[in-house]
């Protein structure tokens, strides 16, 4: 666990591993695996819909998008309805939900740092 990794080949920086298996970010497969998902949903719909996914992905809201579109912010909330119903159709019934769910292994990482703390604690308070 202390071996350490190349992060950059350029400058030869590296990492213990046993660091980067306690950064609570996403592996860089998941990330990889999820772009090639969005880019096959986004290459399945019109060109409408994916100025809107665009829109929304830069963060504007349903009034900007709707001024952006030249369009009322009824008829974009419609728009964003039937978006979800085709991302629901793509990733699954679930894919709101996982969205904003934490992946399983971050929570198992922070269960063993708040196990390995407490037994920290409890050996200082009773040495």
């Amino acid at each position: 666990m202390h071996d350490e990794v190349p992060v950059d080949l350029e400058t030869g920086e590296a990492v213990a591993v046993s660091e980067l298996m306690c950064r609570e970010v996403e592996d860089p497969g998941t990330i990889a695996s999820r772009h090639l998902d969005w880019q096959e949903l986004y290459a399945s719909q019109d060109a409408e819909p994916r100025r809107l996914l665009a829109l929304v992905a830069e963060g504007f809201d349903v009034p900007e998008i709707a001024r952006r579109l030249k369009s009322t912010k009824l008829a974009v909330q419609q728009r964003l309805q039937d978006l979800r119903a085709a991302l629901v159709e793509f990733f699954g019934a679930s894919v709101l939900v996982d969205a904003c769910r934490t992946p399983q292994w971050i929570d198992d990482i922070r269960s063993v740092k708040e196990s390995q703390a407490c037994r920290s604690e409890r050996s200082w308070q009773t040495s």
